[in-house]
């Protein structure tokens, strides 16, 4: 843009001039840098004659000419061209990208390994629509090589191959809640019975109080079934961790109830056949 007439003495922004030959003395890759530089330089004056059309004057600061073109939309050389205006950059449905083939060279020595990169193809789309589609496109003459250094895809992986998630099937978890039962049916049972039988001499020598612990005890040891039961396949993973840390307590307290009253009888018995 030139400097304009008025205003002169006092403008302090910076101005770039292209010399006339600029465009034919320069020459850009067409694919990689050139293309998007290309269309920079087309949307950049594409915003500053909007500009020039709106405020019918050739002078104009820099915030009007981002803000002009930001709403800016044309085809360029990438396809077509938009701007996000809550980024401020090329829009992703609009957006240009450049496939290359990294390839491998042995130097004559055979030592070391030499990188090249090759253009195999880039996107187009029509992006007049957020749900417009992206395609790609391969260069004449070039394909994308894979691994083995063929331009054939490789076969897809195979269909996924069953696990066995060896998970609590639907018979077992009957069996041991049926077990489970019987426990807690004895346990109980011999706990109204002890009650029953409290003031017989067999049953108050036996302590009916160590045998209340033992029955609780039991009861306790086989409630640990249920969480024991209960895997993935019937809750989700949180139940699973609650369950998984709930099992040894219950385990732990019934073993610890039933025992302490077995070894306080044996050691009352003790106690009373030596003192």
């Amino acid at each position: 843009c030139k400097r304009p007439a008025s205003n002169s003495e006092n403008d302090n922004s910076l101005y770039y001039v292209a010399k006339p030959d600029f465009f034919q003395s320069k020459r850009f890759d067409p694919v990689a840098s050139g293309a998007s530089s290309f269309d920079t330089a087309v949307g950049i004056g594409l915003a500053a004659c909007r500009l020039f059309e709106e405020k019918g004057t050739d002078y104009f600061n820099g915030k009007e000419l981002f803000d002009s073109f930001v709403n800016t939309e044309f085809d360029g050389a990438t396809g077509r061209i938009q701007i996000d205006p809550k980024t401020t950059s090329r829009s992703v449905q609009s957006a240009f990208f450049v496939l290359y083939n990294s390839i491998g060279v042995l130097d004559k020595t055979g030592e070391s390994i030499s990188i090249e990169l090759e253009l195999a193809s880039h996107t187009t789309a029509v992006a007049d629509s957020e749900s417009s589609e992206m395609a790609w496109v391969n260069f004449p003459g070039k394909a994308y090589r894979y691994a083995d250094g063929s331009t054939e895809p490789p076969l897809t992986i195979p269909p996924k191959i069953g696990e066995n998630l060896n998970q609590i099937s639907l018979g077992q978890r009957i069996a041991v809640y049926i077990m489970m039962a019987l426990i807690f049916i004895f346990s109980i049972g011999f706990m109204v019975w002890t009650y029953w039988n409290r003031k017989t001499p067999i049953v108050r020598g036996s302590q009916p109080f160590f045998l209340y612990m033992i029955c609780i005890g039991t009861f306790i040891m086989g409630s640990a079934i249920i969480p024991i039961s209960i895997d993935d396949g019937i809750a989700s993973v949180e139940g699973c961790d609650i369950a998984c840390m709930f099992s040894p307590w219950l385990v732990t307290y019934g073993f610890v109830i039933a025992f302490s009253a077995l070894f306080s009888k044996t050691w009352r018995i003790n106690q009373i056949f030596h003192h």
